[in-house]
C-alpha cells in the first residue's frame, strides 16, 4: 500500500547503518557533549547505591575542590574534583545516607541518615577530616525519615539554617548562631 507502520518507522530510525538522520543526530550529540573523561581505577569505593553528591569549593586556591560521594552503604567519600582521584573516605558506618550538604560559614557537614542527622566540624580542608559536632536528636525526627539537607546563610542576620525534609513532606528549619552554638529544635517550619 505504500505506508509504513509507526514501529517500522521508528525501527528505521534507530538503525546504526541507516542513511537518515540519525547518524546526523549522533553526530550532533557527539559535537554538543564533551569528551568523557574515564575515572582513574581505585580500590576504595562505595559497597552501594550512590545516594548524593556535592561539590565542594574551597574558598583557598592551595586547597582542591572535592567531590563528596554518599551511599546507602554508609560512607561518605571525598574525590579530587579534577582528577576524580579517591581523595579520603570522610565518614563510615553511619547506615544508610540519604543527604549530605556543606554549612560554610563554619566548616561544617550536615549528613542525614535514615534515622538521624548528624553534624560534624571540618576540622582539616586540605585532608577533609572532620570530627562529630552534634546531631540531632532522634526523638524530634521519630515522625519521619530525612530525606534531603539544604543549606543557608543568612549575612543580615548572622545566621546559618540547616533544612531537613522528610518522607511525610514535612520541612524542618534549624537555625545556628554561631560556630558552637547547636539548636535542640529552633523554628520548624511546615
Amino acid at each position: 500500500s505504500g505506508s509504513v507502520s509507526w514501529a517500522e518507522f521508528s525501527n528505521y530510525l534507530f538503525l546504526p547503518n541507516s542513511s537518515g538522520a540519525p547518524g546526523k543526530e549522533e553526530n550532533h550529540s557527539r559535537d554538543i557533549f564533551p569528551l568523557v573523561t574515564p575515572a582513574p581505577i581505585c580500590h576504595v569505593k562505595h559497597t552501594d547505591t550512590i545516594s548524593c553528591i556535592r561539590k565542594i569549593t574551597r574558598r583557598f586556591k592551595y586547597y582542591q575542590d572535592v567531590f563528596l560521594t554518599s551511599s546507602r552503604g554508609g560512607k561518605v567519600l571525598a574525590w579530587n574534583c579534577n582528577s576524580l582521584e579517591y581523595h579520603s573516605t570522610v565518614v563510615a558506618h553511619l547506615g544508610w545516607v540519604t543527604s549530605i550538604v556543606h554549612m560554610k560559614k563554619h566548616h561544617r557537614l550536615a549528613v542525614s541518615t535514615t534515622s538521624s542527622v548528624h553534624i560534624f566540624d571540618i576540622i582539616n580542608r586540605e585532608t577533609f577530616t572532620v570530627r562529630p559536632f552534634g546531631m540531632v536528636p532522634q526523638w524530634l525526627l521519630a515522625h519521619a525519615t530525612p530525606m534531603h539537607l539544604a543549606y543557608l546563610w543568612d549575612e543580615a542576620k548572622l545566621t546559618e539554617y540547616l533544612v531537613i525534609a522528610d518522607n511525610d513532606g514535612i520541612l524542618t528549619s534549624y537555625s545556628f548562631f554561631g560556630p558552637s552554638h547547636l539548636p535542640i529544635l529552633l523554628d520548624p517550619q511546615e
